[in-house]
């Protein structure tokens, strides 16, 4: 938090950072014709829920119910996705700089211990 309120880091966007996936196979249990239509629309690769409600074409309250209503069948499972950071041009530039003040303190030390000995 604090290297993003001093400029030096800022998150992607990427939105969406919960996706869902199904079970491999099909399921073996009756499922209601939205059920089905929202089992069969999840890509191998998984969906956000936004996305899903989109393809479906269904509010997103109903596109949770049905999500919920299939994890509960234990057809779908969900799975967080990090979020990732990247580095501005000013953190770049002070990672450069500490990297190199780390080095010169390294090699001042190894000075220090090869003296003292």
């Amino acid at each position: 938090m604090r290297l993003r309120n001093r400029g030096l880091l800022y998150e992607r966007l990427q939105g969406e950072y919960v996706f869902y996936h199904k079970i491999k196979g099909k399921p073996r249990i009756a499922l209601s014709p939205t059920e089905k239509r929202v089992f069969d629309t999840i890509p191998d690769e998984g969906i956000s829920a936004r996305q899903l409600s989109k393809e479906v074409r269904i509010t997103m309250r109903r596109t949770y119910k049905y999500l919920r209503q299939l994890r509960d069948k234990k057809l779908v499972f969900a799975l967080k996705k990090p979020r990732t950071y990247e580095l501005t041009m000013l953190g770049k530039e002070t990672a450069v700089l500490l990297n190199e003040m780390r080095k010169l303190t390294a090699s001042t030390a190894m000075l220090i211990l090869q003296r003292s000995h």
